[in-house]
């Protein structure tokens, strides 16, 4: 049987890990909500390759990683994977990712409204399936290990993310020295390219 790592006192969750065939599931203790559900999926676990999904509670999915695409999702394939690939716009084929490459979501729970965020702590790379219709999440990941972080909201999205980014230090504000003018290198080919791009800063 499972048992809950410790401390665990008054925990916002439960865990029910199902053996055949292996399912988990993860409720929210208040309202009895579905979080995270694996039992419509598959779950390929093997030396190269992880594959695993889950149900989401709703529609309103955002997050994972960096898009330059509609606020929603639409239906389709996404790749998580920084390989500085700039002006690619993600429309769901794969393989069209940009720089980012943070594989954490928000989703709004169906009955409650409540917000939960679940973060795949992970740095490989790694394909998504979004099926906008029947509100679902499939993962695709190359050689790794599976490590869910779930924190718990409630009717404020601001809620959950102050927990989020208290569990990952929150983030740095550039120093003043770094706002401003920057330069590229795409576009700059030869000297006089250079020399033009100093002679324009310098005036």
């Amino acid at each position: 049987p499972y048992t809950k790592p410790s401390p665990m006192n008054n925990p916002a969750y439960d865990v029910i890990v199902e053996k055949d065939p292996f399912n988990i599931i993860v409720k929210r203790l208040a309202t009895r909500e579905t979080v995270f559900n694996t039992s419509l999926f598959d779950f390929v676990y093997s030396d190269y390759y992880l594959s695993f999904g889950t149900k989401l509670p709703s529609k309103y999915l955002y997050g994972l990683g960096e898009r330059r695409r509609s606020f929603m999702y639409d239906s389709g394939l996404y790749t998580i994977w920084n390989k500085d690939q700039y002006a690619q716009i993600d429309w769901g084929q794969g393989s069209q990712q940009t720089y980012g490459s943070h594989p954490m979501y928000m989703i709004r729970e169906g009955a409650s409204g409540f917000w939960d965020v679940v973060y795949l702590r992970n740095s490989n790379a790694m394909d998504f399936r979004v099926d906008s219709q029947a509100e679902t999440l499939q993962f695709f990941l190359t050689v790794s290990i599976i490590d869910l972080k779930f924190f718990f909201g409630y009717t404020f999205p601001e809620d959950v993310l102050k927990l989020y980014h208290t569990y990952i230090n929150g983030w740095s504000l550039m120093p003043f020295w770094a706002h401003g003018y920057h330069q590229s290198k795409y576009g700059v080919l030869y000297l006089n390219d250079l020399v033009d791009v100093v002679s324009n800063f310098t005036a």
